[in-house]
């Protein structure tokens, strides 16, 4: 098959291994995607599925089988799992649901006095909520410093009921509305090394706009989680809310589930200062 096309299905195939392929190895594999090196790629897989006898679905052995079997495929000592892939196929692990069970895809820690904490040599990835408006400033600093960019966005500017266009009021567009998630996935997919997005007067947005408030909110977690599998570092915190509010955010998160149940997504929420 043509390079652009073995290199798209390659992708594709990994992607539906999230969770079954451990950490760190998961995260390491997107350095081959960057390089090109999509054969590598696909030698490294074939070998996980033998190594840690990974469970592979009837239609992802198919699909193993057209990646293995092409004609350019190198068959040399170098790559024994594409020279020995009759053996590699006979030895698969093939089960009709190979997903792992869903598991709580968040772990709550309480919040620090001093935000400085769970930044400063914190984990890599992080969901704060109701983060201290007093130390918002520092977050700013901090991220801007390590990771070279750090977002703050007015949820209250951003998510407006209207918005003046030529003199007359209409309604936001939806890519309008929804441009603080849009700008997380950019910076969790795009960004050399990630950052931190500090979400402001979200107590407005909860309020206002709770439909798309809520599904922000269950967005996160996959999100951090995908960015920490790239080998990014993103925080994103929520400021300027209520009490109640960030209670509701947090009810609501404990209902993401992950397929990664070793390494859920930590969440730091504050006490009102």
């Amino acid at each position: 098959m043509e390079d652009a096309e073995y290199a798209e299905r390659v992708e594709e195939l990994l992607m539906g291994l999230k969770g079954r392929i451990k950490e760190p190895i998961y995260g390491l594999y997107y350095n081959f995607i960057i390089g090109g090196e999509h054969v590598e790629l696909m030698h490294q897989i074939a070998g996980r599925f033998i190594e840690d006898r990974i469970p592979i679905s009837p239609k992802e052995r198919e699909e193993l089988r057209a990646l293995l079997y092409d004609d350019d495929m190198p068959l040399d000592d170098h790559y024994p799992y594409f020279r020995d892939r009759d053996e590699v196929m006979a030895g698969l692990n093939v089960v009709e649901d190979p997903r792992p069970e869903p598991a709580p895809g968040i772990r709550i820690h309480r919040g620090p006095a001093d935000s400085r904490d769970a930044l400063f040599g914190g984990p890599p990835v992080a969901l704060h909520v109701d983060f201290p408006t007093m130390q918002c400033n520092l977050f700013d600093d901090y991220f801007s410093r390590s990771a070279g960019i750090a977002l703050e966005v007015n949820l209250r500017l951003t998510n407006p009921d209207v918005v003046v266009v030529n003199g007359q009021s209409v309604a936001p567009r939806d890519n309008e509305s929804g441009m603080a998630m849009e700008l997380l996935r950019m910076l969790s997919r795009d960004a050399l090394g990630g950052g931190g997005v500090l979400l402001r007067s979200f107590e407005q947005f909860w309020v206002r706009n709770r439909s798309q408030a809520e599904e922000l909110i269950t967005a996160l977690p996959p999100l951090l989680a995908e960015a920490k599998s790239r080998g990014k570092i993103l925080h994103v915190a929520l400021a300027e809310l209520s009490a109640r509010t960030a209670d509701e955010a947090i009810a609501l998160l404990r209902s993401v589930t992950t397929d990664r149940a070793d390494d859920p997504v930590p969440v730091f929420r504050y006490e009102a200062m």
